[in-house]
């Protein structure tokens, strides 16, 4: 709660803006939690508000082990912030599991191979969550078709650094200061994502947010998404502004 105290409001000017970017250029955010999370406590209609406020063109959520909010989403218009559905899935043995693109992703599935499989016969993709984290990294790099890998996640600093120290951070470093300090791409993630590029295999290099909001007293909410749908983003070339070409 401090560290959003402190510098939750920051500014982030994103590499290419959203006014002068590129023709079929969508910005976005990836690997976000709505309330149909165990531990997240916000709704659709409050990720729609934040993805305005930070002006990106799409938000893929991607709730613990279902799709309830997609069957839950009512609301679309081409004003708003394209909303994509995805799961990240709690495999058994190996860690967590982003799956996008598949309509039915299977859940509870003892070996993850075939959690991998059936994702790939509906034409979905699969994307090994946070690999590198010291709380939930991935153990199974011996499924070597996964078809992306989160090469930074947001939430990672939460989980490395010890309490105390980003206490003190949070409450005596400017915003811009505080991010800089805590926020670094992990050497492994990158030195795995060059392998398997240099080995000739189409990964995608995905930035996460994996957002959560722990906290809600009534309509209170004293986290915010906002820092990190400006902090972390995504660039995507696709033919249109659609769930199925993005």
């Amino acid at each position: 709660l401090l560290h959003y105290a402190s510098c939750t409001l920051v500014i982030r000017t994103p590499f290419i803006p959203p006014k002068n970017k590129k023709p079929n250029l969508y910005r976005g955010v990836y690997h976000v939690h709505s309330e149909f999370s165990h531990d997240s406590k916000v709704g659709l209609p409050y990720i729609v508000e934040t993805a305005k406020k930070a002006g990106v063109d799409f938000v893929v959520v991607t709730d613990h082990n279902n799709m309830n909010a997609k069957k839950a989403y009512q609301v679309r218009s081409n004003e708003d912030p394209l909303l994509i559905f995805g799961t990240e899935i709690s495999t058994w043995y190996d860690g967590h599991l982003g799956v996008i693109g598949a309509e039915n992703p299977p859940f509870n599935l003892e070996h993850t191979k075939e959690i991998v499989d059936i994702v790939h016969e509906q034409g979905g993709y699969v994307i090994p969550a946070h690999p590198y984290s010291s709380r939930k990294p991935w153990k199974n790099w011996g499924i070597s078709n996964y078809d992306g890998i989160e090469v930074f996640c947001f939430s990672d600093f939460f989980y490395d650094l010890p309490t105390h120290q980003l206490i003190l951070k949070a409450l005596f470093l400017p915003s811009n200061e505080f991010l800089k300090s805590v926020l670094a791409v992990k050497p492994e993630n990158m030195k795995r994502w060059d392998e398997e590029l240099t080995s000739g295999k189409k990964i995608s290099g995905f930035g996460a947010v994996d957002a959560h909001i722990k906290f809600r007293l009534g309509s209170f909410v004293p986290e915010n998404y906002l820092l990190s749908f400006q902090s972390v983003t995504m660039y995507v070339f696709s033919e249109e502004k659609s769930e199925k070409k993005i």
